[in-house]
């Protein structure tokens, strides 16, 4: 009985964590899915601010330059070697000696010494990622002008069907575009209404604020795929789990209602020769 017992309580806790993962899981495929289409948005939005900056670029930009990194993780655990991967990442782009970094998401701080470095929690909606972005300019800018800021960001960009994160290191500056902007619009030349170094500022903080937003939507959706793909593997060991336990335990219970039935007929039996021993 005390070996039943036990493997009761075992179905039971593993039924309980497959439900919490088969919660999770579907949770986070929603809101990679939600994520997935902000990232489509924005990289729209990065592409066209970028055909704008380019289009009001000066002939030349002289003064001092700040350089900043921000890396970008996450808030949340069971998303896998995330924040891991992202901290090793960062830990190789400081080699650099950024004058300020920023790190988006709390995780990332237990697997490096971050210093001086400034923390702000990861976003977790489109309201809550411009909020962080702003946070980010503003930061920037009091170091020195956005427009003369260079920026890099480590980040993880994708998540293989393994599970596997890929983070990667690089400059806002030489990002492609991956949109196609309408012909009309790139052949077109903007209309000066006012000089282009009065231009320029501006639109190079449009284009920060872009590239920003562009990949805090990235590494959310990378957060949650990585997620998903996390609890859709704990979800089938449970299942393993419980199938194994299931097993075992009817094997418990048939070796249980076989012996019992085996001493009855034994015992039928005894009495049967009692009886007879009795008549004799």
């Amino acid at each position: 009985m005390t070996g039943h017992r036990q493997l009761e309580d075992r179905l039971r806790a593993w039924r309980s964590f497959r439900g919490v993962a088969r919660a999770t899981r579907t949770l986070a495929a929603s809101q990679a899915l939600r994520w997935g289409e902000h990232v489509t948005r924005a990289e729209a939005h990065r592409a066209w601010c970028a055909e704008l900056r380019r289009a009001y670029a000066p002939a030349e930009v002289t003064g001092p330059t700040v350089d900043v990194l921000v890396a970008i993780g996450s808030d949340h655990g069971l998303c896998g070697p995330l924040n891991r991967l992202v901290a090793e990442a960062l830990a190789a782009a400081l080699a650099a000696k950024p004058e300020l970094v920023i790190v988006v998401g709390s995780r990332v701080s237990g697997y490096l010494d971050l210093g001086a470095a400034v923390r702000l929690p990861a976003p977790s909606s489109v309201p809550q990622t411009r909020e962080v972005s702003t946070r980010i300019e503003g930061l920037i800018a009091a170091k020195g002008p956005l427009d003369r800021a260079r920026v890099s960001i480590v980040s993880p960009t994708s998540v293989r069907p393994d599970g596997a994160v890929t983070v990667t290191s690089y400059d806002i500056e030489g990002v492609p575009a991956k949109v196609e902007l309408p012909p009309a619009f790139a052949a077109r030349s903007p209309v000066e209404l006012s000089p282009r170094e009065l231009a320029w500022p501006q639109v190079s903080a449009l284009f920060l604020h872009a590239a920003l937003i562009e990949a805090l939507c990235r590494a959310g959706r990378c957060e949650a795929e990585a997620r998903w793909r996390t609890m859709s593997r704990a979800h089938d060991a449970a299942e393993r789990r419980i199938e194994e336990h299931s097993l075992h335990l009817r094997r418990l219970r048939q070796e249980g209602t076989t012996q019992e039935m085996l001493e009855a007929r034994q015992g039928q039996g005894m009495r049967w020769g009692a009886r007879r021993g009795a008549s004799g």
